[in-house]
């Protein structure tokens, strides 16, 4: 996966979406959603759905979480 990069102070939105099916017509909410990002220092931050309010299910089987930009 290449990565992207944004200006410092950038709020950037990463979705996702989860499918019950190989044709991706039905979303599903799997029994856990963890998302993780790294700084460019290295520094892994994560955020578990149902615990940490940065991890928004915005629908059934639809969650995001916002990050700022930071050097």
């Amino acid at each position: 996966m290449a990565a992207n990069s944004y200006p410092c102070g950038t709020d950037v939105k990463c979705e996702v979406y989860f499918y019950s099916d190989p044709e991706k017509t039905t979303l599903a909410d799997p029994s856990a959603v963890k998302f993780r990002y790294r700084t460019p220092a290295g520094v892994v931050t994560e955020h578990v759905y149902g615990t940490d309010a940065a991890l928004v299910k915005a629908g059934t089987g639809h969650y995001y979480d916002i990050v700022t930009m930071t050097s």
